[in-house]
């Protein structure tokens, strides 16, 4: 168990320890990233894409804000509620 909490995964901007990172938040991205039809959809009308999904507000604001010191903090918020 030792070595699943010492991994450490690239996402792009992100570098976290697997077991803390939103999976849900992670692919959303990779999917505006890979699916063309989303991403363009993102581009003109963020809002409405991510009201299509099961993100949380404070990872829909992250997203919308494009900082990505929020995106890493809203990752971890959102996987530390889920592990609770």
């Amino acid at each position: 168990m030792q070595g699943h909490y010492s991994q450490v995964r690239s996402f792009g901007v992100f570098f976290m320890k697997e077991s803390f990172v939103s999976k849900r938040l992670i692919d959303f991205l990779i999917h505006i990233s890979v699916d063309v039809k989303t991403r363009d959809e993102f581009k003109r009308d963020p809002e409405s894409v991510l009201a299509r999904t099961e993100l949380s507000n404070a990872e829909k604001d992250a997203i919308l804000s494009g900082d990505p010191e929020k995106l890493r903090v809203a990752a971890a918020v959102s996987a530390a509620r889920s592990n609770q």
